[in-house]
This record gives C-alpha cells, structure tokens and sequence, in this order.
C-alpha cells in the first residue's frame, strides 16, 4: 500500500515540475511576446519613418518640377524679348523702304535698299548662330539637300549640284531647313 501511495505521490511531483516548467514557458512566451511588441512597434515607426520621407521627395520632386518649367518659360520670354529687339531695327528699316518707294519711282534704289536690309537681317541671324548650307557646286549631301530634280550635264559630275532652288540653314549642328537642289543626273548607259 506503501507502494501505492508513493506512486500516487509520484505524479504529484511530476505535474508539480510540469507546472514549473509550463510557468517558464508562459514566461519565455510573455518575454518572447513583448520582444515581439517592441520589434513591431520599432517596424512600424521606421514605416512611418519611410513613408514620410518617400512624400517629401514626391513634393520636393514637384516643386522641382514647377520651378523648372517656370524658369524655362522666362527663358523663352526672354530669349523672344531679345529677338524682337534685335528684329525691330529691320522691321524699321522695311518701313522706310516701303515709305520710300512710294514717294519715288527709282527700282534702283529700292532694290539697293532690299538688298541693304536683307544683308542687315542675314548679319543678326549669323549672330544668332544660323548659317547658309553651301549648296551650288558641291556633291548633293542627302543629310543636308533635297533634290527636287535632276538635269543633264556634259560640264559637270553626275550629283554635282548646279542650281539652289531653295536655301538651306542650320542653327549650330542642327539642321533647320535643307537646301533644295537640283542635280546633275546619273550619265545613262547610251551616253557612256
């Protein structure tokens, strides 16, 4: 009987250890949780963190932006203003052309004064940086002419340009307007 109260005494004190073992699990679980809490609660300052940094780059992104176009559009206002001044010169000058021909019937001199102002014209945008394609003579450059047609020729190469029928300009390396030509023509093989 002795025997069995020990036994029976025996599972007491295993559910006596089990219990202790479970308080240091609930422990461990407790410790583990509120390391848990910390963590996501660091988490979610860093998000917000994030989040807040991600919107001020958006509104510095767009205040960039506006104050980019902005200053491009007083460029452009700008760069026009100084191009009407430059202009108007001529635009005078057209003016007393015009006021001129009408008190005199000399052709001469109104054609000197075209002249005089299309060369005053031509100076302010060689200022600017337009240049003329030389066009009459060369070899057609299909980069920087346009052929409208072809003639023959016994004095010049076949492609040789030999009349302009329209100039051509270029701003810097770009091309504004190609010239238009008209070229010699590829020699047929009954004239060879």
């Amino acid at each position: 009987m002795k025997d069995k109260k020990r036994n029976s005494s025996e599972p007491e004190t295993d559910l006596k250890e089990e219990q202790s073992e479970n308080s240091g699990d609930t422990v461990e679980i407790s410790i583990e949780s509120g390391a848990l809490a910390s963590k996501q609660s660091d988490l979610t300052e860093e998000n917000d963190r994030l989040r807040d940094q991600a919107l001020r780059a958006r509104a510095e992104f767009e205040n960039f932006r506006r104050r980019r176009n902005r200053e491009l559009e007083e460029y452009r206002a700008l760069a026009n203003e100084s191009l009407i001044e430059d202009l108007l010169p001529v635009l005078d000058d057209l003016g007393l052309l015009l006021n001129s021909g009408e008190d005199k019937n000399d052709i001469s001199s109104l054609m000197d004064g075209a002249r005089l102002i299309q060369q005053k014209f031509l100076n302010l945008l060689k200022l600017r940086g337009l240049e003329e394609i030389e066009a009459e003579g060369q070899q057609f450059d299909p980069e920087v002419h346009e052929a409208l047609m072809e003639t023959p020729s016994e004095d010049a190469e076949p492609g040789t340009i030999v009349s302009v029928h329209q100039k051509g300009y270029k701003l810097g390396p770009k091309l504004i307007r190609p010239s238009r030509v008209i070229i010699v023509a590829a020699k047929s093989e009954e004239e060879n």
